[in-house]
């Protein structure tokens, strides 16, 4: 079952070729790993099956995302920036430039004339004012939401652990790993700025948190 589990999970990373969740599949495995993985050797052996025979059967995929991955960071580093890794640090800079004037609630959609504005003084670069989010979550929450809006967004984030904490047990742990991954993509991405994935989010919590495991062992 966790190796039926771990090739669905990672084969829809590679088919989607999404290098932000691929990512925070991996901190979440780690993460998982440092938990439970060191008492439980079945675990371990299962995810590395798992990741073997996806890695040898989307061989290819890979080996052509690594090319592109390596020809935008190579490109990004000789100032051309057209491309999704670039596009994507225009916007986080335009982003760290609005952040120097924080607020209590934010901009909301104001933050386009904002941007408008730095444009004109030449602090950020034409391409990223029409953008209405920063491909960041924090930097959007704290720019459109202020600092109560990042507040929220890490008590969102935050509140698996704190569940856990409280109450060890597998659901909870699950509700981590799942709080883990949105973090991660939360780098790159606006994962929790998408309705049907902060609804399903919202959901897992609702679901795990609040579940009683007294019948199944806690770790």
């Amino acid at each position: 079952m966790a190796i039926a589990g771990s090739l669905v999970a990672l084969s829809a990373l590679i088919i989607g070729e999404t290098r932000g969740n691929i990512l925070a599949l991996a901190v979440a495995l780690s993460v998982l790993f440092l938990v439970v993985g060191i008492k439980n050797k079945a675990f371990i052996y299962s995810c590395l099956i798992a990741i073997l025979l996806v890695s040898a059967v989307s061989f290819h995929q890979i080996q052509q995302r690594y090319v592109e991955t390596k020809q935008e960071i190579l490109n990004t580093a000789h100032g051309k920036f057209n491309n999704s890794i670039g596009n994507r640090i225009q916007m986080w800079k335009a982003g760290i430039e609005i952040s120097k004037d924080p607020t209590i609630f934010g901009l909301g959609n104001h933050h386009i004339e904002v941007k408008e504005k730095l444009y004109k003084q030449g602090k950020i670069p034409k391409n990223t004012v029409r953008y209405k989010h920063y491909h960041n979550q924090y930097l959007t929450a704290f720019i459109t939401k202020g600092i109560t809006g990042l507040l929220a967004l890490i008590l969102i984030l935050g509140y698996p652990v704190y569940s856990y904490l409280k109450n060890r047990n597998n659901y909870n742990l699950i509700a981590i790993l799942c709080s883990t991954i949105y973090a991660i993509a939360g780098l790159t991405d606006i994962p929790l700025s998408q309705p049907h994935s902060l609804i399903f989010y919202l959901v897992i919590l609702l679901l795990l948190c609040n579940s009683d495991e007294r019948n199944a062992n806690s770790v």
